[in-house]
């Protein structure tokens, strides 16, 4: 896993609804980058009946089905960091958020949220 922070997720600057993937992954510089617009155009000629079948979109396709799931395990490592691994899997659990769509600033951020709320629910129910 990479050393990323979740102020790596939070700090992006880019629009809410483009994907996020790791840059420069295995080094000490990486970071959290959004979607490249050749991914872009691949990913949207993915959608399309007559393009979808060529295997310069196939393979981007499954490419971005791995670096999909790289990212979100890296984003639930950070989260599991800060706030534990009972009030991410308790988040999770009770929230409604799909798992299964790439990682976008907006969903990284209903997710925090959704795991701050659990935290703090969980601390008060200890006291």
């Amino acid at each position: 896993m990479n050393n990323l922070t979740l102020s790596s997720f939070s700090k992006v600057g880019v629009s809410n609804d483009a994907r996020l993937y790791i840059a420069k992954e295995n080094t000490d510089k990486a970071y959290v980058a959004p979607e490249k617009f050749s991914s872009k155009v691949l990913t949207w000629l993915g959608k399309m009946p007559l393009f979808k079948n060529t295997e310069v979109v196939q393979k981007h396709t499954e490419n971005i089905k791995g670096q999909d799931q790289k990212i979100l395990q890296t984003f639930l490592q950070a989260l599991t960091e800060k706030y534990g691994e009972t009030a991410v899997n308790n988040a999770l659990l009770m929230s409604r958020i799909n798992m299964n769509k790439p990682l976008t600033q907006r969903l990284a951020v209903q997710i925090t949220e959704c795991v701050k709320a659990a935290d703090e629910g969980f601390i008060k129910y200890l006291e």
